[in-house]
Order: C-alpha cells, then structure tokens, then sequence
C-alpha cells in the first residue's frame, strides 16, 4: 500500500521487526539477570559448604588429638576410644558428601558461567 509516495507496510514491517528485536533483547536481559542470579547462589552455597567443611576438619583434627592423648596416657578406655573412631567415620562420611556436592556445584558454576559469558558475546 503506498499513500503518497510512503510505503506503510514496509513501516509496518519495520516496526514489527524492531518490536520483536526489542522484545527479544528484553528477553535476553531477563535470562542473563536470572543466570547472574544462579551463579552468585551457587557460589554462596559453594562457600558454605566449603565452612562446613573447614568445621568438619576441625572437629577431626580435635578427635584425633583425643584419641592421640587417651593412647599416651596408656588409658583403657575403650568405649571413649571406640566413640572417637565412630565419630572420625561420621566425618569421613560427611566430608565425602561434601567433597561430591562441591564437585556438583562447582561443574553447575561453571555451566552457568559459561552461558554468562555466551550472553555477552
């Protein structure tokens, strides 16, 4: 349709086509928000977790400084001893748990990363 030299669908068109590329970049905004948003919670979780185990290493350096003290001492407390090394298996077992959901979340980080940097190019 052409009304006084002007062509409106071709205007429609355009306006169309930059209504959609607004659209589309809004969209993109949006997505690359929520992805900042994800990797700064993986990363906070990352460093609880890593706390929890600093906690973790604690509590068995002191267990087995215990231990260490009650065998000098020529102690025959078996029962403290045998609760000791229940307590370093507990420990053992939760820092393998924490060891694998650090692995988890940092392969998730990197994921998440990785789309961050793919967003800005």
């Amino acid at each position: 349709m052409d009304s006084k030299g002007i062509d409106i669908d071709a205007i429609k068109d355009w306006i169309k086509q930059s209504t959609e590329a607004l659209l589309n970049q809004q969209e993109l905004r949006n997505y690359l928000r929520e992805q900042r948003k994800a990797r700064d919670d993986i990363n906070e979780e990352m460093l609880q977790e890593g706390d929890r185990f600093t906690e973790l290493m604690v509590q068995k350096e002191r267990l087995e400084l215990e231990r260490e003290q009650i065998i000098e001492e020529g102690s025959t407390d078996e029962v403290r001893l045998l609760e000791i090394e229940s307590e370093l298996n507990d420990v053992v077992i939760e820092s393998d748990s924490i060891d694998q959901t650090l692995d988890t979340l940092e392969e998730h980080y990197r994921y998440v990363s990785d789309k961050i940097t793919q967003l800005n190019d």
